[in-house]
């Protein structure tokens, strides 16, 4: 059962809104690094995303279930993470560049992570 359905309209804000934050962490701690960005900028980073992502949700406006939006965001945290790790970046980046193109990379492999569903039933012969 996901949050939106048992709590309802708020739970669905919430759960939205949260999952922005989550899918935007990685871009808000390489903006944090960067030396001449303001502390604002990377707060705006890492709630504009979850604002968005509420706004979404509240407007029925994503084409994808929730489950999926669930994966994809904790998969972009996790892959972009991983990929500065094995990259070995540090944390927040100093190599704003590399750190954006693993944040890129980790968007991308997400939606195969997202859509695992799918990808193994195309991938499988009955």
């Amino acid at each position: 059962m996901v949050l939106g359905e048992r709590f309802g309209r708020p739970g669905r804000l919430l759960g939205g809104a949260l999952l922005g934050c989550i899918a935007a962490l990685p871009l808000a701690v390489l903006i944090a690094g960067v030396a001449w960005a303001p502390w604002w900028l990377a707060v705006g980073a890492l709630l504009g995303p979850g604002a968005l992502a509420a706004a979404a949700v509240e407007a029925d406006a994503l084409p994808v279930p929730y489950a999926v939006f669930f994966r994809w965001t904790l998969a972009t945290g996790v892959l972009t993470t991983a990929g500065w790790r094995g990259g070995e970046l540090a944390t927040p980046p100093a190599e704003t560049g590399a750190a954006f193109g693993y944040y890129v990379a980790g968007m991308l492999l997400a939606v195969a992570v997202a859509y695992y569903d799918r990808l193994w039933d195309a991938l499988t012969i009955d």
